[in-house]
């Protein structure tokens, strides 16, 4: 009886020793799996974060836009923006994204160089009530749109001495630009917008550009000329000339031939022959 009871307690204690060596096995893998998935997710963190030396990310004096919170594929200037910065951003490969000059109201200008070296695709300064000036920010190549809309204060456009393509320019609704003097040096443009700037007198800026697709200038109340029109191609997908009541001809523009959408008024202005005859072809 006692050897009986002796061989059982054995077996049992054998038994309940392999469940727990069993459970112990069946925990590590779990463990070490989870080890390994962390140490993966670390090493796909650092893969993706971008690396200081890579040529396409922003030089050394950079601003982290991650850090600050911004989108790595766009900047947004903004007076939160302007409070935090202390370093210029300078990027030399082509900027394939938006920068946007927003909102701005207790800053006269941007206190850092942004500078683009190699051109970007869109620059938007819009609703800003107390910038100034935009001369810190310098663009060299080309910029595919540039849109300045809504400023009150503002009397003058980024640096783009150095830019000779800009494939869409709106200026509308600014209320102290006078001049496209800061265009000057611009040599192609797609598509002008130029309507409803309360001070702009002359244009003569866009003078050594040719425009090839569309023309809009509207609504300028003291634009006395569009000279500086001279570059428009002989052949338009459109030609809308209104509502400037200081203009009185169109001899800029006689270089265009033909127009699929064609607007012209004027308060004193006087509609020659030849464009005429450029409205009857077109749409009106």
């Amino acid at each position: 009886m006692c050897l009986m009871y002796g061989i059982i307690m054995s077996l049992s204690f054998v038994f309940i020793t392999a469940c727990s060596a069993d459970a112990t096995s069946s925990k590590g893998p779990d463990k070490q799996s989870t080890n390994n998935q962390k140490a993966k997710a670390v090493n796909v963190h650092k893969e993706n974060q971008p690396a200081d030396n890579d040529n396409n990310a922003l030089r050394s004096k950079r601003i982290d836009l991650i850090k600050q919170n911004r989108p790595s594929d766009s900047i947004v200037i903004d007076d939160e923006w302007i409070n935090k910065s202390n370093e210029d951003v300078v990027y030399d490969k082509y900027f394939n994204h938006a920068v946007d000059v927003y909102g701005i109201s207790k800053h006269r200008d941007i206190p850092v160089n942004i500078e683009f070296n190699n051109g970007l695709y869109a620059l938007t300064i819009i609703k800003n009530t107390s910038l100034k000036t935009l001369r810190n920010i310098k663009i060299k190549g080309s910029i595919s749109s540039l849109r300045i809309h809504k400023n009150v204060e503002l009397v003058d456009m980024p640096n783009i001495d150095n830019v000779t393509t800009i494939d869409v320019l709106i200026l509308h609704d600014n209320s102290q630009i006078a001049n496209l003097d800061a265009i000057k040096n611009v040599r192609r443009i797609k598509k002008v917008s130029i309507a409803r700037n309360r001070l702009l007198k002359d244009i003569k800026g866009l003078r050594g550009a040719l425009i090839s697709q569309t023309i809009q200038i509207g609504s300028n109340p003291s634009l006395t000329s569009l000279e500086g029109l001279q570059g428009a191609s002989k052949k338009l997908n459109g030609l809308i000339i209104h509502d400037n009541p200081l203009i009185t001809d169109l001899k800029p523009l006689k270089n265009v031939q033909e127009a699929e959408i064609v607007k012209i008024n004027g308060e004193k202005l006087v509609i020659p022959e030849w464009v005429k005859k450029l409205i009857m072809k077109g749409k009106s």
